[in-house]
């Protein structure tokens, strides 16, 4: 997605991931608009159009159809094609259209809304036979395409293992809120929560539903220990503040209660707990005690958050965590290969 000449979304983060998981092994490119054209200098497969925000739909459509037909051009027999796209119904149809060499074609599957209709899932049916496999987050995702599939996280850690965090007293912020700001992530609730009790804490990121920035302004104007950073967040800048902050709160609800999230998982690389609702994008920090999951923001104990062996425990329990998530990269290797 490019709003304003600016990527957007978590594209180029699962497109770097991927190439990062691949590139020892085999040749990989990147295949995408103009936008990727910096980030992906060395390794780009350039097509034709952007994913511009605000759009018309009929553009979007076009664009995506002939994005597809450069993309199949370029696919050379026995190659492996990871598709992962905005459009991904328009992408069916342009797959159906110009896919004609023989390769192994997977979809990276974050929810069920490609398939959520007779339509839909008739063009899925078509283009059965040219699809390998689903590589999704959650199971009950997965399993619906009827395809062979491989759960994977979002994003999948890379680092060379072991590698060290900072350590508490070395991070700025003792609580962060970070990336794109909307209803359903709770920001506002979370901010009320948290003020005023001696904590740092950073705001910062694009706030996506213009009546929500007010509001969060408001908030902070009463807590001089508050970071308002509103606005467009550099990949360096976002990175930065998660590597900053002793806690990444993910205040979740809505649609992320079947919906998976990057920011989790971005926190985790940096060794930064996470304190989160108990939603389907934040199991995990329950499951493996990366940090505290609470049903209501309001009864989490702020107390517990500034003391120095609370956050020692959780990032013993990340690392662990990053050392399991290793696997998953020869597993995904070995499905993309063998399916």
């Amino acid at each position: 997605i490019c709003a304003n000449n600016q990527s957007a979304g978590h594209y180029f983060a699962v497109a770097q991931n991927y190439l990062d998981t691949f590139k020892a092994s085999e040749e990989v490119r990147v295949a995408g608009g103009p936008v990727y054209s910096e980030r992906f200098a060395q390794n780009l497969m350039r097509l034709p159009y952007n994913h511009n925000v605000g759009e018309t739909k009929l553009a979007e459509k076009w664009h995506e159809l002939m994005n597809c037909r450069a993309l199949c051009r370029a696919v050379e027999k026995g190659d492996i094609l990871i598709m992962q796209s905005i459009a991904l119904v328009t992408a069916f149809v342009g797959l159906l259209l110009f896919l004609h060499t023989s390769c192994r074609l997977f979809f990276i599957q974050y929810n069920t809304e490609s398939i959520n209709s007779p339509l839909k899932r008739w063009l899925w049916h078509l283009l059965g036979a040219k699809v390998r496999g689903v590589i999704g987050t959650f199971p009950e995702i997965a399993q619906a395409y009827g395809k062979p599939y491989i759960l994977v996280p979002d994003y999948i850690y890379t680092t060379e293992y072991p590698v060290s965090f900072p350590k508490f007293n070395e991070r700025e912020y003792d609580i962060c809120m970070v990336g794109n700001i909307y209803r359903d992530k709770g920001t506002a609730e979370a901010l009320r929560s948290i003020i005023g009790k001696g904590m740092r804490i950073v705001v910062a990121g694009k706030v996506g539903e213009p009546d929500l920035e007010p509001e969060i302004r408001a908030l902070a104007q009463t807590d001089d220990m508050v970071d308002l950073q509103l606005g467009y967040l550099t990949d360096n800048d976002y990175h930065a503040i998660l590597a900053d902050s002793k806690y990444c709160i993910l205040n979740y609800r809505g649609i992320y209660n079947a919906h998976s999230s990057g920011v989790v998982y971005d926190a985790l690389f940096h060794g930064t707990p996470v304190l989160a609702t108990n939603t389907a994008s934040t199991r995990m920090v329950q499951e493996y005690g990366l940090g505290i999951s609470y049903d209501n923001v309001n009864d989490l104990d702020v107390g517990k958050l500034l003391d120095a062996a609370c956050y020692v425990k959780c990032q013993a329990r990340i690392a662990q965590y990053l050392q399991q998530q290793h696997k998953i990269v020869s597993q995904l290797s070995d499905f993309v290969h063998s399916v």
